[in-house]
């Protein structure tokens, strides 16, 4: 609203001039700038939004997290120089690892996949094994629904009167209903550095075929990596002590997102993956 008479803005003590933009103040009871409530606004919400920015590290007690909105946001985050801890990433990544830690022959065939976003002799070999699980996936949903009969807790007084006593009674039950519904599948990479990048694979592809047959069914799904270690770096970007545990999440497919198995495949089963690219988030 525009101020009609001139006055004094109880946020800011400036001068409020006839025709000037005001809004009253629902704690002081007045009249100010609405510009001063918008500034107040924002600087409330300052400390939100700066938290809530892809790539920020909340810790809370000894657990820190760091969350990725994109495997685009995880891998540019990944690409930018080791700040700390170069040693160990050099003993992790460059010391002449091959197919058990990388899932494919050498860092240089990881690199080639990650350069072309896709991997589809992953997901040849994943639906070769899983591709024949079959089962009931259709979407159910279970709620209250109103059902009419000659007997029930509410009667209609119209259509009793009309005669129709069978329909005239309404009483409410719980019944399985077909219908949408989002679900989001969890993978977890976390293996100690001496096993086998074969579990990575598995555990990925698994999900990926679970994720596959339920957006056949119908489903929205979501994916999301997390990837959990404790004590992994005792002086990371994220101030990790030996003590501390470290979650690092990843959607790598929103609900609305098409399922495009090759390009998840690298996230999703590639051993290279988490032990190069995630590993990275926890030295910039």
């Amino acid at each position: 609203m525009l101020a009609r008479f001139a006055g004094r803005c109880t946020l800011c003590g400036g001068h409020i001039a006839v025709g000037a933009a005001i809004t009253k103040s629902r704690i002081a009871g007045k009249f100010v700038h609405a510009a001063c409530v918008a500034r107040a606004g924002d600087a409330q919400r300052a400390p939100f939004a700066a938290a809530a920015r892809d790539g920020d590290i909340v810790k809370t007690g000894k657990l820190h997290a760091r969350r990725f909105d994109s495997v685009a946001a995880l891998t540019e985050c990944a690409a930018q120089p080791a700040g700390v801890n170069q040693e160990k990433w050099n003993e992790l990544n460059v010391r002449g690892k091959g197919k058990q830690w990388y899932g494919v022959e050498n860092q240089k065939a990881a690199h080639a996949i990650f350069a072309a976003g896709a991997w589809p002799e992953g997901v040849e070999r994943m639906l070769a094994a899983l591709g024949d699980l079959q089962g009931d996936t259709k979407p159910r949903n279970i709620r209250r629904t109103r059902t009419r009969s000659d007997f029930g807790a509410e009667v209609d007084v119209t259509e009793y009167w009309r005669g129709r006593g069978d329909v005239a009674w309404s009483s409410c039950r719980r019944e399985q209903r077909t219908g949408p519904q989002t679900v989001t599948v969890a993978i977890n990479p976390s293996i100690s550095a001496g096993e086998d990048a074969e579990k990575i694979f598995w555990r990925g592809a698994a999900a990926l075929c679970l994720a596959d047959k339920l957006t056949v069914a119908g489903y929205n799904v979501e994916i999301v990596l997390l990837f959990c270690v404790h004590g992994l770096f005792t002086e990371s970007s994220i101030r990790a002590s030996r003590d501390d545990d470290a979650v690092i999440e990843c959607c790598v497919k929103s609900a609305r997102a098409p399922l495009d198995l090759n390009a998840l495949a690298v996230s999703a089963c590639l051993g290279a993956f988490p032990r190069e690219l995630i590993f990275k988030t926890l030295c910039t």
